[in-house]
Parts: C-alpha cells; structure tokens; sequence
C-alpha cells in the first residue's frame, strides 16, 4: 500500500498526469524502478496529518544525504543531478 498526502504525486506515480517540473524529475526516476518491483500495489490519498511520520522520516533521509554530498543541500541541487545519479549510488559513494 503506498499511501501519500499529494494527490499529483500519486497520479504521476500511477501515469494518470505527466511529471512536468523539472525539480521532481529525479525523485520519479527514482521511484518508478522501485514500485515496479511490486507485483501488486494500491495508493491511497491521506491528509497531511496523518502523513507526519513519513514527512519526519523523508526529512532525516535528506539530511542525511544532504551531510554525506554538501552540494545537496541546496534542494533545487538535490533534485537537478544528474541522470545517473540515484537513491542507492547517492549513498554507497563517499
């Protein structure tokens, strides 16, 4: 079950709506890999409140990220590496 507080990102998850800002093109490319792993999978819209723990978590996620490769820090950064950058390579290289 993916479960998330952006309707756009589900849609765009799903291929209900094209990904069209630049600064997220990244994190799809990312993304898709992985949910297609699933042999199943259903997403769900919740609100914000109920999606404050995983907002805590990505948070700490990117933090540490951001402490391993300073040029992350800057978010408009993080999201424009290039693409071969990824999640796993981002973390195994120091």
């Amino acid at each position: 079950m993916f479960r998330g507080d952006s309707e756009l990102v589900i849609k765009q998850i799903k291929g209900e709506s094209k990904v069209e800002r630049s600064s997220i093109v990244f994190l799809y490319k990312n993304t898709m890999p992985l949910i297609s792993k699933f042999k199943h999978i259903q997403f769900e819209l919740i609100s914000s409140e109920e999606n404050n723990e995983a907002n805590r978590l990505c948070n700490k996620v990117y933090e540490d990220l951001a402490a391993r490769h300073p040029r992350l820090r800057d978010k408009d950064t993080f999201m424009a590496v290039d693409d071969e950058t990824t999640i796993e390579n981002c973390y195994s290289s120091s």
